[in-house]
C-alpha cells in the first residue's frame, strides 16, 4: 500500500496522496474539516458539491461564497475569477482558505494558477475540488491539474473519468508553502473518516489507474481523438450546438475538458431530459447527466467509444418534440436571473 501511494504522489506531482473509499465527498469533507486550524472562515464558490457544504456543517466554519459566472440560457454554473477571489478575500479578515472548483460538469476549467497566487498573496491555502478532472495532465491534448497549477490541498475523484471503482477516489498535497502545515492536519481527518476495513478491490483499483494513466498516455490520447469528431459532427449536421463553443463569453473559463461532450439538444428541439430518456431506451445510449437545456456525455481516459453510434443516436430523436409533458410545459425554459438581480 505504501508503494502504491508514493507512485499515486508521484503520478499526480503530490508530495502525499491518501486513497479514499467514500468517493470524492470524503476528500471534500477531509478538506473542510482541516481548515479551522488556518482560520475561521472558508472562502468558498457557491456552487461546490453539497459536499462541501456538509464539510462546513462538521468543521463549524463560517462561510463567505463567491459567485460563479451564470449561462442562464443553458441553466448551468462554472466559475470564479481570481479577481473574484480577491475581492472576497478583501473582506475575510479571518480566512481559513480558498475552495473552488475546476473542472465544472460541463467541463468548463478555471485559472486555477492565477487564483492559487490570489490565495497565497492573502495567506491562505488554495483547496480544488478537481473531482472531474483526475484525468488532466496525462496527455498533451488535456489540461494541466490542479496541483502543477499551484492548488494546496486537490480532491480527485478517480473513477470518474480515470478508470478505477465507483466509490474510489485520492486527495492529493502539494509540495508548497502549506504542506508542512497541512499534511498532519489531512491526515489526522482522513483516519477519522477513513474505514479501518477500508475495501482492498477499491484501492487495488486505484493503483491500477494510476499504472494505466502513467503507462498508456497513447490511450488516453485516442480518447482525446475521438471525442473532437463527434463536436465537428453535430456542429457540421447543424440540428444541436456545442456547449463549450459558448465558454469563450466567460471570463473565469480558460479552457475545456476535451472528454465531456455537452450538446445542447434544446436547439434541435428535445429537451436534454427527454433526450437522456430515448437515448437510453431507444438506442441503449447511456450520457452522464441531463438538464433541461442539455446532454452531457463523458469518454474515460484510455476508452475509446463507438462515437459514430452516440452522433446517429442523437440525430434520430425527434424534432420538434411539442408535448406539454416531455418538453417541460410547451418547451419553455425558465432563466435564471443574472447575479445580483433582484
Amino acid at each position: 500500500m505504501d508503494t502504491a501511494l508514493a507512485l499515486a504522489a508521484e503520478a499526480w506531482g503530490a508530495r502525499r496522496t491518501w486513497f479514499l473509499t467514500n468517493g470524492a465527498s470524503q476528500g471534500n469533507q477531509i478538506a473542510s474539516m482541516v481548515a479551522p486550524a488556518l482560520g475561521r472562515t472558508l472562502v468558498v464558490q457557491r456552487s461546490v458539491h453539497s459536499s462541501v457544504i456538509d464539510g462546513l456543517v462538521l468543521s463549524g466554519l463560517d462561510a463567505v461564497f463567491v459567485q460563479p459566472s451564470v449561462d442562464p440560457g443553458q441553466g448551468i454554473a462554472h466559475g470564479v475569477t481570481a479577481a473574484d477571489v480577491a475581492a472576497a478575500l478583501d473582506r475575510t479578515p479571518d480566512a481559513a482558505a480558498v475552495y473552488i472548483v475546476s473542472p465544472s460538469y460541463f467541463g468548463a476549467v478555471a485559472d486555477v494558477r492565477a487564483i492559487a497566487d490570489t490565495a497565497h498573496a492573502a495567506g491562505v491555502p488554495l483547496i480544488v475540488d478537481e473531482a472531474w478532472g483526475s484525468h488532466f495532465g496525462f496527455h498533451p491534448g488535456l489540461p494541466a491539474n490542479a496541483l502543477s497549477e499551484g492548488a494546496d490541498l486537490v480532491t480527485s475523484s478517480t473513477h470518474k473519468l480515470a478508470g478505477s471503482l465507483t466509490q474510489s477516489a485520492m486527495l492529493h498535497l502539494a509540495e508548497g508553502p502549506f504542506a508542512d502545515r497541512l499534511e498532519p492536519l489531512v491526515d489526522r481527518a482522513f483516519r477519522l473518516v477513513q474505514s479501518t476495513s477500508a475495501s482492498a478491490l477499491l484501492t487495488a483499483s486505484l493503483d491500477l489507474a494510476r499504472r494505466g494513466l502513467v503507462t498508456d498516455a497513447d490511450a488516453t490520447g485516442r480518447s482525446v481523438e475521438a471525442a473532437d469528431p463527434v463536436r465537428g459532427a453535430v456542429r457540421a449536421l447543424g440540428r444541436f450546438t456545442v456547449v463549450s463553443d459558448g465558454f469563450r463569453a466567460f471570463p473565469d473559463i480558460v479552457r475545456a475538458d476535451p472528454l465531456r461532450i455537452a450538446i445542447d439538444t434544446r436547439a434541435g428541439g428535445i429537451p436534454g431530459h427527454e433526450a437522456r430518456r430515448r437515448l437510453f431506451l431507444d438506442h441503449r445510449v447511456m450520457v452522464e447527466v441531463a438538464t433541461d437545456a442539455a446532454v452531457v456525455a463523458a469518454i474515460g481516459a484510455g476508452s475509446v467509444p463507438d462515437t459514430d453510434r452516440f452522433v446517429e443516436a442523437l440525430h434520430a430523436l425527434p424534432s420538434p418534440l411539442t408535448t406539454g409533458s416531455a418538453a417541460g410545459g410547451g418547451g419553455v425554459m425558465l432563466r435564471l436571473p443574472a447575479p445580483g438581480a433582484a
